[in-house]
């Protein structure tokens, strides 16, 4: 029996000072209490995260609307299922962030909006880029600073995407004339050389089929050359003009694909077509045999010494040295 009362304790709370399995009883109250409090604040946040995701496909219903002609809207087809999925059980992982592309009508031009949207989203801001094939990369990049400042401007938690539509229909001519007046003055003017840019990317491994469609589908758009080697590692070479290697290299790592990096960059001027450089004719596939099968993660190695052949036949077999930091050395077979 607990023996503190014999000694005089005054407090509102006789003993608890003193005996041992008061103070453990005390402790464990206090653990239920934050155990509790951690699961009523998990729940507030999942029902935040479903309020965002059911106001995100609302706009996406709206837009649609908006935009039904083929090509105007594009979003991949299993984005908003994934999303209802989420809604009807919002016990399991949270479904992809919402993303899509929106391509307007500017004057003569094209000018698409590529949208990503956070969990969270109205709650934070949208990550919004707009981009065309009209625009030079500066002009590009005040476009994106003025989208940037006009939606910050906006009352916070209000859904903006539609806002930031119209703004960029609005504020896009202009800089688009700019642009034409730019090149017709330029082609009065003594043809200028051009650069051939390659990039040289090294990835951990790439087996994902929709990354692999998300780079052919960019390369192709984006008039670049090369190939995408599949597997681990996973390699890819893109050559063309510097700004579509640059928007290759920024699109596919948006949002965030880690373990991937730039190995190597060349740049080769010519005062004709950049079309003669090339080493590619088109975008390749490349697979090669593979060493290793351990299961559903497919985590298989590339046979590097047909990749090593592969590059020397491109006249570029002093890549693998850099790849991988080792000389490339083919076999006397």
């Amino acid at each position: 029996m607990c023996q503190a009362a014999s000694h005089g304790f005054t407090d509102t709370a006789p003993g608890l000072h003193s005996c041992p399995h008061s103070a453990l009883l005390l402790a464990g109250a206090g653990l239920i209490f934050f155990q509790w409090l951690a699961c009523v604040e998990g729940s507030a946040m999942a029902a935040t995260v479903k309020e965002c995701l059911e106001l995100q496909l609302l706009e996406v219903e709206m837009l649609l609307s908006m935009f039904p002609k083929r090509g105007e809207f594009s979003l991949d087809a299993d984005a908003v299922p994934s999303i209802q999925r989420y809604l009807r059980n919002s016990d399991g992982a949270l479904p992809p962030q919402l993303e899509y592309r929106i391509t307007l009508d500017v004057g003569e031009a094209k000018v698409e909006l590529q949208v990503l949207l956070p969990h969270m989203y109205p709650r934070v801001a949208p990550q919004l880029f707009a981009r065309s094939d009209a625009l030079h990369r500066q002009q590009q990049l005040q476009l994106n600073t003025g989208l940037e400042s006009h939606i910050s401007s906006l009352d916070s938690g209000d859904l903006c995407v539609c806002e930031a539509v119209q703004w960029v229909k609005d504020n896009s001519l202009p800089f688009l004339e700019n642009s034409k007046a730019s090149s017709e003055c330029a082609s009065k003017e003594v043809r200028v050389k051009e650069t051939l840019h390659r990039m040289w990317i090294y990835s951990h491994h790439i087996y994902r089929q929709e990354l692999r469609k998300k780079i052919f589908d960019c390369a192709k758009k984006l008039n670049l050359t090369g190939f995408c080697l599949t597997g681990k590692p996973g390699i890819i070479c893109v050559e063309g003009l510097q700004e579509n290697c640059e928007e290759f290299w920024r699109v596919i790592r948006y949002p965030n694909w880690k373990h991937i990096s730039c190995k190597h960059v060349e740049n080769i001027e010519t005062e004709g077509s950049i079309d003669n450089l090339r080493l590619f004719h088109s975008f390749e596939d490349l697979q090669f045999q593979a060493h290793g099968d351990y299961g559903l993660r497919n985590d298989y190695h590339m046979d590097l010494g047909q990749f090593l052949e592969f590059l020397k036949q491109h006249q570029s077999g002093h890549i693998f040295q850099i790849l991988f930091g080792v000389e490339g050395k083919l076999s006397d077979n």
